[in-house]
């Protein structure tokens, strides 16, 4: 289970939206206009982003996209 509101959850929530729309590091990189450095390790749990880009990561998920963090569904 990942903790609502934390990096964990922002990251597991990011991580699905890139599944859902099979985008590459690369790809979200440039859509949320960020380096690619700053995401290389986005798939690793110790991944700590600055602040701004989370934000920036956070525009170009849309609002509507909710992820289940419980894992009650598996």
């Amino acid at each position: 289970m990942v903790t609502p509101n934390t990096t964990d959850a922002v990251q597991f929530r990011i991580l699905a939206w890139m599944e859902r729309e099979r985008l590459s590091v690369a790809g979200l990189a440039a859509l949320a206009a960020v380096s690619e450095g700053a995401i290389r390790h986005i798939r690793k749990p110790t991944w700590r982003p600055t602040w701004a880009t989370v934000q920036r990561l956070e525009r170009v998920v849309p609002a509507s996209f909710t992820v289940d963090l419980t894992c009650e569904g598996a």
